[in-house]
């Protein structure tokens, strides 16, 4: 039996370091301007993941890699936390946006850490991450492009 919703759970984490913001929508597959948020909850960064992010702009490349791995196995973890609080047994797709430590579009430079592979690997689950490059590459926007047309398409009618 095939269902007519996409069940998709959305990460993002800003630059107050608050903590990383997760959101299950319910999206109708004949129009997607019509979906449902079904759970949204923040999950708090410890002092010891404010400190991380906060000097990640200052690490080597290897510390980077590190981070990534390890913010993607952070992000997994809330993930399951997420999931078995809120009972939730369909999920067709994960949308991580990760956190971003830098990004320079002049110079053709971001990086959003979060490693979703390793999301993918420890979920089972389709992810889609890593928006700004594409976008960069073809816009060289300060932001991706996909906030705008998602605030077109969703709230044009508020």
């Amino acid at each position: 039996m095939c269902s007519n919703y996409v069940n998709v759970i959305g990460l993002m984490s800003g630059s107050s370091l608050d903590g990383v913001d997760l959101c299950l929508v319910s999206f109708d597959k004949s129009n997607y301007t019509k979906y449902k948020i079904v759970h949204a909850k923040t999950f708090n960064y410890d002092n010891i993941w404010i400190k991380k992010l906060k000097e990640a702009i200052s690490l080597n490349k290897e510390e980077l890699i590190n981070i990534d791995n390890d913010y993607g196995e952070l992000l997994t973890h809330y993930i399951k936390k997420f999931t078995k609080e809120f009972s939730i047994s369909k999920i067709d797709l994960i949308s991580s946006h990760g956190h971003t430590v830098f990004h320079n579009p002049k110079k053709k430079i971001t990086l959003q850490i979060g490693n979703g592979y390793i999301i993918n690997k420890n979920t089972n689950l389709k992810v889609v991450c890593d928006f700004r490059t594409q976008d960069m590459y073809v816009s060289m926007a300060r932001v991706p492009h996909l906030v705008p047309i998602g605030d077109l398409d969703l709230f044009s009618k508020l």
